[in-house]
């Protein structure tokens, strides 16, 4: 079944309510992204939708918005009520995967909570939160200084790419570099590994990461390096790292899937293993860089 019949939620018998849906194609900075995972025979939609309005700053608010949908009928099973169990406010990007049929959901939000969130599925609208690496700054608070590059899952752990600023009071985009959360599945501290470390009084930062799952054991973690100029941005190569399940950096990958990766400056990667199952990556450039 292709993407356009997934998300065709009018044919699902979708009715929105008190919500709207975001999308690419909205104006005025109204827009977020729209994500799909499917299992046994149920899809997943998770994106973002703007709320009531308030009498006291007349304005409207902005959360994650989640839909379940039996793909052989298309027809909705669940969607999320005003304050569902997997709630975050002011999200501004939404993941999802399926771990053995539970859904899990990661959000970059600026409020309740502030930070990126993990919501692990307990039942029909539960779940259970863990802010993972929360931002600082006041609640509410557009400026977050910190992206998000992708949401996996191995046997043991949630592995999420992103890059961000210290975090500590008087960040700044500019102040970013990449780092790898290892969210164990048995609770506890999620563990964060810093792969880049661009001095904070520098010129240079990250805000370009993604990361690939292989399978569930290999995961390619990619990453590059923006340098300010006068007049326009200049990217450093494309970065990348390989590692196991448990985030472990490893030297060589185990399976021949691959993917292309678009980064903000046009630039397209394919993440690809070779016969031998090492990690070898094919980039093709924009036309204005031919």
């Amino acid at each position: 079944m292709c993407i356009r019949q997934y998300i065709g939620l009018a044919a699902a018998g979708y009715k929105p309510g008190r919500t709207r849906i975001f999308s690419r194609a909205e104006h005025n900075g109204q827009q977020s992204v729209l994500v799909i995972d499917s299992s046994d025979g149920v899809l997943v939609l998770h994106t973002s939708r703007q709320r009531y309005l308030t009498r006291d700053d007349n304005l409207r608010h902005q959360s994650n918005f989640t839909a379940k949908i039996s793909t052989p009928e298309m027809r909705v099973l669940w969607q999320s009520g005003e304050f569902p169990g997997n709630h975050v406010s002011h999200s501004f990007a939404q993941y999802v995967v399926f771990d053995n049929g539970t859904p899990v959901y990661a959000d970059h939000g600026d409020a309740y909570p502030r930070g990126f969130t993990l919501n692990v599925e307990t039942g029909q609208d539960r779940a259970r939160e863990q802010n993972f690496f929360p931002f600082s700054g006041a609640i509410g608070d557009n400026t977050t200084n910190a992206v998000p590059g992708g949401l996996g899952v191995s046997a043991s752990s949630y592995l999420f790419l992103g890059a961000s600023s210290p975090q500590k009071g008087g960040d700044s985009l500019k102040k970013a570099n990449a780092f790898l959360a290892v969210i164990p599945k048995s609770g506890g501290q999620a563990q964060i590994q810093w792969l880049t470390s661009l001095p904070a009084g520098g010129q240079d930062f990250v805000n370009d990461v993604r990361l690939v799952q292989v399978n569930n054991n290999t995961f390619v973690a990619m990453w590059q390096v923006t340098h300010p100029g006068k007049n326009f941005y200049r990217f450093d190569e494309l970065q990348y790292a390989v590692f196991n399940g448990q985030g472990q950096q490893v030297g060589v990958a185990g399976d021949n899937d691959n993917v292309w990766i678009t980064f903000h400056s046009g630039v397209s990667l394919k993440a690809q293993l070779d016969s031998s199952g090492n990690p070898a990556m094919q980039v093709q450039l924009p036309f204005w860089l031919r």
